[in-house]
Formats: structure tokens, sequence, C-alpha cells
């Protein structure tokens, strides 16, 4: 028996005993008439020569992907063709005359992709990589319907620029000086397993690390109904090769990551709910559509799509808004009972006529007295309260859905509960919309925003501060910038019925306009600079997302002054705590506090009744 490298050294003489013709693609026009071709990598391969021994009919021949090592003794004798990992096999016998099975279940250097005929100009070096392997008519999901329509929803949600989306993010990070993820580089590895926990965290996953030596994974679990029923696993790496330099991307590892990322992402889109969190669904249930089911699945059966609480909204279907009526939704929850003040007269002030207010409210132990108070006297207004226990509360996402779905309007309009909008924020956003033809959706792609803490003013801008770093729109942290912070948001609500919010609490404004643009075109968001100041974004020390990093430039108080927002019932609150700031920090600068001033700043809450005068802003 020959040695293994001398059996390995045979083979080679073999499989390359007979091989298909190759040329150059610029010489093409020369093969005559009657010729097939097909490009592989750099080059062609072609009709054979009647002397090689080999079918000159194109369909003798199939391709697979998969490493040299993978392919067995009877594919290396049958390999005439390919390049890297490509391989093209001459069967004019079909590909089931094979008498060894293709080793489909190991790892990846150790299985072979499906074999798939070769067709005349096939180009085999773009996206014809992976072939998709044929089911046996025997096959059965073991899905109910349901079932088999929630999995054709995620694995139709999985596209190609999702997939690159997620990729473009993974690969531009580094450690500040490098674009790398190089296992080798602690402040590059940090970077990527933040980032990793960022985006488990923002699609609703719960999220762990485990180390083994100087590396670290990142471990995101959705928990099922049957702890005896296993897991499903899913994994990539996300440190880059070369190990060293820079990491080019796709072919570094960026590509199983990002796979991984996109699969988790379409998941969490479509709402899959371990099934521990559902309550059984009533008859009337078989007239619901998936996205009421999910309303009730994810407030456990608490919010009924069809009959409201205490009739405090009139179910509305899709083609039945309100023309004209702009719906307002706004979202909150107890702990942020001090701004609902705030957000009831932000509404009242708004010159549009047709408006409603829908506040969806979620809370521990008591719902907002105030709101309940305003809504018992207000027609126009409507607050859906929902008990959550500690830890359990609704994303921002689902709530957002809630209150999209008991709205009655054309249009749906979002209000924070502590920003401050301008008198006529509502007409101008909805007049506005009107002149951008196809948009769904319309924001402010430049707001002004007011640090309560810092005293300062600011204005964000994502699209210049991009130019001045010679970025485009489509770099990631221009287009966050540009598709985040949905304070801003007005949009038809039959769009958003039929394209919900993701139910996320980070992130939900950004991924539900770029869904929307990869659904509905780029046109079906659009995008407005603010350049009258029609509101304020409030930076408070309590906020969701942080806009420092898309600050353009500090903006004086004088010229915020000048804007429409100081119509804002909040406005005149709100710059006398940016004057007292700016007393004690100049006041500061000459040692201890005054008496007076110290009191004003314990009283405003900027320092505590335990601080003395030396004591920092909080």
């Amino acid at each position: 028996m020959a040695s293994p490298a001398a059996r390995v050294l045979l083979l080679a003489a073999v499989a390359s005993a007979a091989q298909l013709p190759r040329i150059h693609p610029t010489a093409a026009s020369s093969l005559g008439e009657g010729t097939w071709w097909a490009k592989v990598g750099d080059h062609l391969v072609h009709t054979p020569g009647t002397e090689s021994g080999l079918s000159s009919n194109v369909g003798d021949y199939y391709y697979a992907y998969g490493s040299h090592g993978a392919l067995t003794e009877e594919l290396h004798e049958k390999r005439v063709g390919g390049a890297g990992r490509l391989h093209i096999f001459h069967l004019p016998e079909g590909k089931d005359s094979l008498a060894t099975q293709l080793p489909k279940v190991a790892g990846r250097r150790d299985s072979v992709s499906a074999l798939v005929q070769l067709n005349h100009k096939d180009v085999l070096s773009d996206a014809r990589l992976f072939p998709t392997y044929s089911l046996s008519e025997e096959y059965t999901s073991g899905l109910s319907p349901a079932g088999e329509r929630l999995e054709k929803k995620v694995v139709d949600s999985i596209t190609p620029s999702s997939t690159m989306s997620q990729l473009k993010e993974l690969v531009a990070l580094g450690d500040g000086a490098t674009q790398t993820r190089s296992y080798s580089n602690p402040a590059a590895s940090a970077n990527a397993v933040s980032f990793l926990e960022r985006k488990f965290k923002e699609m609703g996953y719960s999220v762990c690390k485990q180390q083994f030596g100087e590396q670290t994974s990142v471990i995101a679990s959705l928990q099922g109904s049957d702890a005896a029923a296993g897991s499903v696993t899913l994994g990539g790496h996300y440190d880059s090769r070369p190990f060293e330099g820079l990491a080019p991307g796709a072919v570094d590892n960026g590509s199983g990551a990002s796979a991984v990322l996109s699969i988790a992402k379409a998941l969490a889109d479509a709402q899959v709910l371990p099934e521990h969190w559902k309550k059984a669904l009533r008859a009337e249930a078989l007239d619901w559509d998936e996205r009421e089911c999910d309303l009730w699945f994810y407030t456990d059966g608490d919010f009924h799509p069809r009959e409201p609480a205490a009739g405090n909204w009139q179910y509305v279907r899709a083609k039945e808004g309100q023309p004209g009526r702009v719906s307002v939704v706004t979202v909150t929850m107890g702990d942020r009972q001090r701004f609902h003040e705030l957000l009831f007269w932000n509404f009242q002030c708004q010159v549009w006529d047709d408006k409603e207010l829908i506040v969806v409210e979620t809370y521990e132990d008591e719902p907002s007295s105030f709101l309940s108070g305003k809504a018992a006297w207000t027609s126009n207004m409507k607050v859906i309260s929902l008990q959550r226990l500690p830890g359990d509360d609704l994303s921002i996402g689902v709530k957002r859905n809630i209150g999209i779905h008991a709205a009655s309007g054309e249009l749906v309009a979002h209000l924070d509960d502590d920003d401050l909008y301008a008198p006529g924020y509502l007409a101008f956003m909805a007049t506005r919309m009107s002149h951008f033809e196809g948009a769904a959706a319309l924001k402010l792609s430049s707001w002004y925003v007011g640090n309560a803490e810092a005293g300062a003013f600011g204005f964000c801008d994502a699209a210049r501060l991009g130019r001045k770093r010679h970025l485009s729109r489509k770099t990631p942290i221009v287009k966050t910038g540009l598709y985040s912070f949905g304070f801003t948001l007005i949009y038809n609500r039959e769009v958003a019925l039929k394209h919900p919010f993701p139910a996320q609490n980070l992130g939900e404004d950004y991924e539900w306009c770029t869904q929307l643009m990869d659904k509905l075109g780029a046109r079906s968001v659009a995008l407005l600079p603010d350049e009258f100041g029609v509101c304020l974004h409030v930076q408070h020390g309590e906020n969701v997302s942080d806009v420092d990093p898309f600050v353009y430039t500090e903006v004086p108080l004088k010229e915020i002054r000048t804007l429409r927002v100081v119509d804002s019932p909040g406005f005149p609150s709100f710059v006398k705590l940016a004057e007292l700031v700016a007393r004690v920090d100049e006041a500061r600068k000459g040692g201890e506090l005054p008496p007076k001033l110290a009191k004003e700043a314990r009283e405003a809450g900027l320092i505590s009744d335990n601080d003395d005068a030396e004591g920092e802003i909080m």
C-alpha cells in the first residue's frame, strides 16, 4: 500500500491528467460557434477537445464549494477544473452516479456544498457561492402552519442588504488608529466585544460574556419554553485575519459574525417569543392579524387589540384613519411622571386643529394621576396604562406599536415627554411631509439640543459632521445620526401598521426607518433639516440615547431665544434652569457658592441637600 504522501501525489496526477482547457476571459471571442464556456475565478473553462476523453456536453459537469481536504478520493478523480475552494467535476452519468456521498455534516474544512449542474456562461466567482441543498419529498419541518409562516417571515427578512449593513459596521471597528479586530490587539478586541454586546441588547437578547484565557466570547440567548428540549446554537468568529494590519472585510471572519447578527436580528424583528410568555388566545383571535397577536403576547394578554379597556380608545382599521388628523403617540413609564405635565402642555399648545394624544404608560405601583386626571376631561386624549412587574417592562418599540394601534388619525407623530416643541411643530411637520413625493415618513435630520445638567445648548447635524470628516451619508455613524432619535418622527399610520417597530428599547427608530427604506425604497423616509428651531431635544442625564457624538456646534442662549421653540410652554422653565447652572458654574470659579445661590441650586436639584457649597452639580 502506498504511503499517504504518495497517494496524494498519485491523486493529483490523476486529477491533472484530464483537465478542462482554460483561457483568459479576454480571449472568449476566439472560441468557435457552439463552444460552451464558464468563468471560474480569473479564467474561463470551455468545451474540451475530443482527445481529452472528456465530454463536450456542458450538462455533464457539476461544481461544488469546499476545502480540498474535504474531497473524497472519488471526487479528486472526477475533478477537472476549479479555483480555490471551487471545484468542477466530470460526471457524465449524473451526480447520483457517485459511489460515495458528499460529506455534508462536518466542520467547515471537512464539508462540501451541494453539487450544481454547470451551464453555459456560468460565472462561478460571484453570488452563487452557497447553492441550496435540495430537500427530499419526505421532508417535513415539524412546525405547525403558524410556525412555518413565522419561519418564512424570519428567513425572508435575511437579505443581502441587511447582512451587508451588519458587515460594514463590524469591519469599520478598530483600536482607534487601525481598522482591525485582531485577537492580539486588546483595544480592538474590547471594542468588538462592546459592539456585539450593544447589538444583541438592542435586539432584546440576554447577553453575557465567557472568558477563556485572554479571549472573550459574547453569548446572546433567548429563553425557550422547554428546558429539556436542548438548545440551538449559532456561532461565528468576530476576530479578524490577518492577525496584524488592516482587517480586509468579508474574508476575515467578518462574514461569519455579520451572519450571526443578521439571523439574530431577523428573529428579534419577527418577535419570536418564548412560549411561556404567551397566554392562550381568545377564540376571536382567529380574526386577528399577526401584529395584533404580537400585541397580546407581549403584554401577557393585558392589551386586547379589539376591546379597548374602559372604552378609552376606539379600534380603527388601517385604511380607516381619519384624513387630516394627526395622532400624537407618546410612550412613558412610572419613573417619568415628572415630565407628564410638560407633555400635556406641549400637546395642548399645538395649533393643528384635528389632533389627538395617545399616551402608552407602563408603571409598577401607581399610574400617573396627572395623565388620568387630564384624560378625564380632555376628549382628544387617551391614556393606556399597563402595570408591569419590576424588570419586565415593555420595550419602547412595543409601546409605540400599541399607541399606533389605538390611534385614529391618518398620520402619527411622536412627542417625547421630556422634549420641547413649538406650537407650530405638528403643522410644520405634517405640511412639509406632503411636499415629499412617495414619503411614508418624515423626520428632522438636524435639531437643537439643550443640556439641562450643563446649562448648554448645541446643534446636532450628522450630515454636516460627516461632510466635515469626508464621510458619506451611507457611513454607519452618519446614517445612525440621521435616522435615530425618533422624537421628531411623523408617518403614515397605515404604513406603520403594516411595518411595526421592532421590540427593542434602543435604536428602534433607526431600525424602523432603515427597514422601511429597504422595503419601500430610499424615498419612503424623508429627511428635513430644522432651520427654524421647531423643537429642542432635552438632555437631563436619564436619556435612553446619547446625542453627544452628533453635536455639530455649540449654540449661545442668545441664538436659542430667536427660535420658534421659545413659545413652548416649558421653554421659560428650561432657560431659567440653564441660566442657574451658568451662574453656579461661574460662582464656583471664585470658590464657595453664596448661600442664596446654593439654596436655589438645591431647590432645583442641581446639588443635593447633603452637599456643601463646594459640591459638584448633579
